[in-house]
């Protein structure tokens, strides 16, 4: 007691274009989480108490190279100060911050390049390619299960935010679209038991209901509402457009059950700490993608860019093919037009001179191949 610690972490975070933008997020909230810790397998004392009064203060440098340090700067979660440095820019919070909500920095007007870096690894390789390829197609319309946090963390600017997307999303859909609306808590809601056509008396309706929605219903029984939510309307095939804070701690089961289900989830990660590790993997390991929302004013930009994505079709079974003997690899993640995928690879005693992405277009079933030459300087140390 009275004694100061200390802490240092040293990490690193592959950063990922999407549509023109790098969102940069640096998490510093631990919040409460709905459900029992001890059923996947948390001690009493692993478990965070949180204090909605506690302050603590933070500070941030951060420093930007590169075509990064040329793009469009701006933070839906702190006021910005900006300085001018021989290698690029360096930002920080403008005015004294504290450990409330996450630190967001989006960077806009990006081009997408593609890119590899090839390190040593004992006395082999590990190599990184990635790709941004182009994989435009034909959009197709949407088949789109929408279902909506009401759960009583999602109080206040939370659920504005919420209601905010969602009223963009309606707004994007077509006479060709169809869609469900379902809340959920601690139990589920259908406003509809099958997906309906998007005509513009549909769209009205379910703009009432969006517009009624608070966050009144209980607990964050996800699990249930989603599984719920993949039988709606079977055998139609469709994509779950989720919109939360995603503050549970059975992550793992959930993407256990969006992976047995077969249907992509686009998760919406709603406010200012959301708990966009379950969230980013939900939506990976299902197929689809995720934003993150800590400001209803980012509400239109996101969306616009999650219906361009779910207006993609699926793009599977995509492989990476090397021009050396890989003695493992990591899989390539979902592909979407013009944004990165990461791919990594160890080689024995040759680094590869190349990497090839491969992929079907779901339209036409025709192949499709994005190639990268690895000319990079082998990157040294640990």
């Amino acid at each position: 007691p009275g004694e100061t610690a200390l802490v240092r972490f040293r990490y690193a975070q592959l950063l990922t274009l999407a549509q023109g933008q790098v969102r940069l997020v640096v998490p510093t909230v631990i919040g409460p989480r709905y459900g029992d810790a001890s059923a996947i397998g948390m001690q009493p004392h692993q478990v965070p108490v949180t204090d909605v009064l506690a302050r603590h203060p933070f500070t941030l440098d951060l420093e930007l190279h590169g075509d990064l340090a040329g793009g469009r700067l701006a933070s839906p979660s702190h006021a910005l100060a900006l300085r001018r440095t021989d290698g690029g820019v360096r930002v920080s919070p403008a005015a004294d911050a504290c450990l409330d909500r996450d630190f967001v920095l989006a960077i806009d007007n990006l081009a997408a390049t593609s890119f590899s870096t090839v390190g040593r690894d004992g006395r082999g390789y590990v190599a990184l390619a990635s790709f941004c390829p182009d994989t435009t197609g034909a959009a197709h319309p949407l088949g789109l299960k929408i279902l909506v946090d009401c759960s009583g963390s999602m109080n206040g600017d939370r659920i504005d935010a919420a209601r905010t997307a969602l009223h963009q999303v309606l707004s994007h859909l077509d006479i060709a679209d169809s869609f469900s609306f379902s809340r959920f808590g601690s139990a589920v809601e259908h406003c509809t038991r099958a997906l309906m056509a998007a005509t513009p008396r549909a769209i009205a309706k379910a703009g009432g209901w969006v517009s009624d929605t608070q966050a009144d219903m209980g607990g964050t029984d996800i699990r249930q509402a989603l599984l719920s939510t993949f039988d709606l309307g079977a055998p139609v095939a469709a994509d779950v457009l989720l919109v939360t804070d995603g503050d549970v701690w059975e992550a793992d089961e959930l993407v256990a059950c969006a992976e047995r289900a077969g249907q992509r989830v686009f998760a919406v990660g709603i406010g200012s700490a959301p708990a966009s590790s379950l969230l980013h993997m939900l939506a990976i390991r299902s197929g689809g993608a995720c934003e993150l929302i800590a400001d209803p004013m980012e509400a239109d930009g996101s969306i616009r860019r999650m219906v361009k994505r779910m207006r993609q079709a699926p793009v599977r079974n995509a492989q990476v093919n090397w021009d050396g003997e890989a003695r493992w690899q990591a899989d390539a993640g979902p592909l979407f037009n013009g944004e990165t995928v990461h791919h990594f690879a160890g080689f024995f005693e040759a680094a590869p001179g190349s990497a090839v992405l491969e992929w079907c277009d779901p339209a036409s079933r025709a192949p499709q191949r994005a190639e990268l030459r690895i000319d990079g300087a082998i990157v040294e140390g640990d």
